[in-house]
C-alpha cells in the first residue's frame, strides 16, 4: 500500500532537490562553500523538526505519513510561490 507511492515520491524528490540545489548557488556564485554549507543545514534542521513531529503524532498508520508529507509539500510549495513572488 505504500511501497509505491513512497517510490514515486522519492523519484520526484530526486529531480527537485537536484534542482533547488542549483537554484541555491545561482545567485551566490562567488560563496558557493557557505551557501552549500547553508543548504545543508537548513535541510537538516527541516528534517529533524519534521522527524520529530512525526515522532509525537498520535496514529502509527500510513495515513500520518501521507498527512505530514501532503503538508510539507503544500507548505514548501506555498514559501517557494511568496518568495517568488516578492522578488
Amino acid at each position: 500500500v505504500i511501497l509505491i507511492p513512497m517510490m514515486v515520491f522519492i523519484f520526484a524528490n530526486a529531480f527537485i532537490f537536484a534542482n533547488s540545489f542549483a537554484g541555491a548557488f545561482e545567485p551566490f556564485p562567488h560563496i558557493a562553500g557557505l551557501i552549500g554549507a547553508l543548504y545543508a543545514s537548513l535541510q537538516m534542521l527541516f528534517a529533524s523538526g519534521l522527524s520529530s513531529i512525526a515522532a509525537i503524532l498520535p496514529s502509527h498508520t500510513q495515513f500520518s505519513l501521507a498527512s505530514l508529507l501532503i503538508i510539507l509539500a503544500i507548505g514548501i510549495n506555498g514559501l517557494l510561490a511568496y518568495l517568488r513572488k516578492i522578488n
